[in-house]
C-alpha cells in the first residue's frame, strides 16, 4: 500500500529562518483585513436594515 507522505512537523523541522518574526510581525503591521471585514459587517447589518424600511412604507 502507499500511503500519503504526512506533512512535516515543526517538531522534526524547525524554523530557522532568523527573519521568521520579523516577517510576520511586518504581516500584522498591514490591517487591510480588518477594515474588510469591519466594512463586510457594517454592510451585512445595513443592507438588510434599509431593505426593511423601504418594503416595509
Amino acid at each position: 500500500m502507499n500511503y500519503e507522505k504526512s506533512q512535516p512537523s515543526s517538531i522534526d523541522n524547525p524554523v530557522v529562518d532568523p527573519n521568521f518574526n520579523a516577517m510576520r510581525s511586518k504581516d500584522a503591521d498591514s490591517s487591510t483585513a480588518t477594515y474588510i471585514v469591519i466594512g463586510l459587517l457594517i454592510a451585512a447589518t445595513i443592507i438588510p436594515l434599509a431593505t426593511w424600511w423601504y418594503f416595509s412604507k
